[in-house]
């Protein structure tokens, strides 16, 4: 990566991001990165390797004072998150089965695992999927074990719950990359307002 000036990385921002579709649009720009929110960080660029490196990544990293921004094939992006190890027992997390009273419960991307819900206490939750990250926060999807209720953990250095629908869970785990991005920008906007 090379470091560039902010207009240079505005520049392939606007030109190779996608706009609105991608979720890389003006108003993501205007909240991010046009106003200096944090003096001093520095700019780094990765142009695309090949013309089949067309999915725009940006990453904030605070300790190193910098934004980088880079481009990932559609096959590399599927499997950022994918574990290294392909004989670990990790179900898909499109798998599932279905409560008593009919609502779906995920098969998640692990095991049931305690949290403390707003819904249930203390409870067994079990963790669907792993959501794109928008406004700089990482989302996941998590449900209940207990009421099925769906939960998204949201954190920005401190983390919190919002509720979900069943409705948007199961968008949340059936669109792809660049519609679950836009949906999740929409999401967290009217979740969070």
């Amino acid at each position: 990566m090379k470091e560039v000036t902010k207009e240079q990385f505005k520049e392939i921002y606007f030109k190779l991001g996608g706009g609105a579709a991608t979720g890389w649009d003006l108003e993501y720009w205007n909240e991010f990165f046009e106003d200096e929110k944090i003096p001093g960080m520095k700019y780094l660029l990765e142009e695309p390797e090949t013309s089949k490196h067309a999915r725009m990544m940006i990453v904030t990293d605070y300790d190193m004072n910098e934004y980088r921004l880079f481009f990932l094939t559609e096959e590399s992006e599927e499997s950022l998150f994918d574990f290294p190890d392909k004989s670990c027992d990790r179900p898909d997390h499109r798998q599932a089965t279905r409560a008593s009273d009919g609502r779906s419960l995920g098969e998640g991307i692990s095991e049931m695992e305690k949290k403390e819900l707003p819904c249930c206490g203390l409870a067994d939750a079990r963790h669907v999927i792993e959501l794109p990250h928008v406004y700089q926060f990482d989302f996941d999807l998590f449900q209940c074990g207990q009421c099925a209720r769906y939960w998204v953990y949201a954190w920005r250095g401190v983390g919190g719950w919002e509720e979900t629908t069943t409705g948007d869970a199961e968008k949340m785990q059936a669109l792809g990359n660049n519609e679950l991005r836009v949906f999740m920008k929409e999401w967290a906007r009217t979740s969070f307002d």
